[in-house]
């Protein structure tokens, strides 16, 4: 699934020209094509793939991590403040000066919380999956 919604997302970002995204979205494809290699490996009765599958999780942290880094520094009012926003923003009767001022603290806000979340949920898989090992590796070993 990962796959196919970063494949999706990258797509999107390369049609707006927007490199950063583009790159990130290709970088997390990737990451769930070695995920689902994982997953194949394992199938097939091979111990690594649990390695494939938590290493990919932790590559995806940090795709994550590295992109909302950058998006910190580089704000940019014109993609927030498109016409749609500025229009329901204009039905709250907010100032341009106060439109400006929530986009940058969502902005921040969505950047700081993205990987906050993701540590927690890819790290809590990275974590399942190792403390599972022992678990895998019995099946694997009966399986045979």
């Amino acid at each position: 699934m990962l796959l196919i919604i970063a494949g999706f997302f990258a797509l999107m970002a390369a049609g707006s020209r927007i490199a950063p995204a583009t790159i990130a979205g290709v970088l997390a494809a990737g990451l769930g094509a070695w995920e689902l290699h994982g997953v194949g490996r394992l199938r097939n009765g091979d111990e690594q793939g649990l390695n494939d599958l938590i290493l990919a999780q932790i590559g995806l942290f940090l795709v994550i991590l590295g992109y909302s880094i950058w998006q910190q520094f580089h704000f940019d009012p014109e993609i927030i403040l498109n016409p749609v926003m500025v229009q329901w923003f204009d039905k709250l009767q907010l100032p341009r000066s106060e439109q400006l001022a929530m986009a940058k603290s969502s902005h921040t806000l969505t950047y700081f919380l993205l990987p906050v979340l993701s540590a927690a949920y890819q790290g809590g898989f990275a974590w399942f999956y190792q403390s599972k090992r022992t678990a895998i590796r019995a099946a694997l070993v009966q399986a045979e």
